[in-house]
């Protein structure tokens, strides 16, 4: 039986032609572009008195408004659209820590899959999983991620001063329209340059009153 040889040469070219099929087969990359849902406004309430629900106290709201553009964006560094809120967070579990204002820099409705990577506004999230563009409401389990700033005035026990500025990541799961079945997580990170955002402190699955997602023109 004969055997062929194959030149170095020739193996070179084989292993070239290969390159572009690993990268046509690799996963995409999670974007850290911090794409928003156009024209929505989500809120969250929980006066965090009731045994039905968490001890965590808060009132959030946060819009974005409707423009149709093509990469929906609130990052200060890449906007092409309005977004705004208001943040009054309590969290009596870390000796009362709380955090008001909000300066929104991210309001995204759907499957969110969020991660500390990205920019100095932290999106890390996959703008592929969102629905960017909302037409109506959809009843039931809904998703929703909102990402900003804002000012930490009761420190609690993060050690930080008072006044000190906090990156924010919301992420809102609304179940329907009956109270207390709706959830939250939060994380709370030192705002600071760059993509390194240290973190302060973070609660998860914390049950609230309620949880709703309007779309422009639909009910929510």
């Amino acid at each position: 039986m004969s055997t062929k040889s194959t030149s170095p040469g020739a193996r070179l070219l084989a292993l070239l032609a290969l390159i572009p099929l690993a990268f046509a087969f690799a996963p995409p990359a999670s974007g850290a572009d911090g794409a928003s849902t156009s024209g929505v406004t989500v809120t969250a309430v929980n006066p965090g008195t009731s045994s039905a629900g968490s001890d965590l106290r808060i009132t959030l709201t946060a819009h974005s408004e409707n423009n149709g553009v093509e990469n929906p964006s609130c990052r200060p560094q890449d906007a092409t659209l309005d977004c705004w809120g208001s943040l009054v967070l309590r969290i009596p579990k870390s000796d009362g820590l709380t955090v008001s204002g909000l300066e929104v820099h991210r309001v995204a409705v759907g499957e969110t899959d969020c991660s500390d990577e990205g920019g100095d506004e932290g999106g890390g999230c996959d703008h592929e999983e969102l629905a960017t563009t909302v037409v109506g409401a959809t009843p039931g389990h809904v998703k929703a991620q909102v990402n900003g700033v804002g000012v930490l005035t009761r420190p609690g026990e993060t050690g930080a001063e008072p006044g000190t500025k906090v990156q924010l990541k919301i992420t809102l799961t609304d179940y329907g329209t009956a109270a207390y079945t709706d959830q939250i997580d939060v994380q709370i990170n030192r705002f600071e340059p760059g993509s390194e955002k240290p973190p302060l402190y973070a609660v998860t699955a914390q049950t609230v009153q309620q949880v709703q997602i309007h779309y422009l023109g639909g009910a929510g």
